[in-house]
């Protein structure tokens, strides 16, 4: 299975929840991934052990990329090193179980 990696920067608010977003979709449009690879070899890994500070916008942007990566791709967004922050904002906007959460 390949492991597409999308890192994520230290601080992802409403101010700098624009560019994440527009950096991401660069990133994949940029890397040549074979659309009709699918689920079963593509795994869409959204990397937060880096993020420090997220709110509310960061949920935005990764339902946007998990919407991109089904559509594209096949295969949903995985999320993972999500601070207990971010779990905590998913659960209050009853979002949790609509992501895809590793630890």
């Amino acid at each position: 299975m390949r492991e597409i990696l999308l890192q994520f920067s230290e601080r992802v608010v409403l101010s700098t929840a624009m560019q994440e977003l527009d950096r991401h979709q660069r990133f994949l449009r940029e890397t040549r991934l074979q659309e009709r690879e699918g689920a079963a070899s593509i795994q869409l890994v959204a990397d937060l052990g880096a993020s420090k500070e997220v709110d509310t916008a960061v949920l935005g942007v990764l339902l946007h990329l998990d919407r991109e990566a089904r559509s594209r791709f096949g295969c949903p967004l995985v999320i993972r090193s999500a601070s207990e922050n971010l779990k905590s904002l998913a659960r209050l906007s009853s979002l949790e179980s609509v992501m895809s959460w590793q630890a």
